[in-house]
């Protein structure tokens, strides 16, 4: 299958490792069969920017409802916050924002 073939791919020692164009299109048929089996899960792939610059493969829950909500401390006008923190990250060319930008989505 072709999630065993992924696996398989990296595992694979570094010369005969998977590129990064391979792997993208095995999680892409991996999400796809996830979505098939309205599994509510999603893999993405996020570089680690703050910590070391490092590519991550993270499972993600694509299931919004009462329980993925309860699933935090937060206020609902921190939720907000965070969320609009995220978005800025998301859109910043560099893929960082200020102090003072996170401080003005916190008041």
């Amino acid at each position: 299958s072709v999630a065993r073939r992924a696996l398989r791919a990296l595992e694979q020692d570094e010369a005969g490792a998977p590129s990064e164009e391979e792997l993208d299109g095995y999680m892409r048929i991996i999400n796809r069969k996830l979505k098939e089996f309205a599994m509510y899960l999603e893999i993405r792939k996020r570089r680690a920017v703050e910590l070391d610059q490092k590519v991550y493969w993270v499972l993600v829950s694509t299931k919004t409802d009462e329980i993925a909500k309860s699933g935090t401390d937060l206020s609902a006008k921190e939720l907000v916050a965070f969320k609009e923190i995220l978005k800025e990250l998301a859109s910043s060319s560099a893929g960082n924002i200020r102090g003072s930008e996170i401080k003005s989505k916190c008041s």
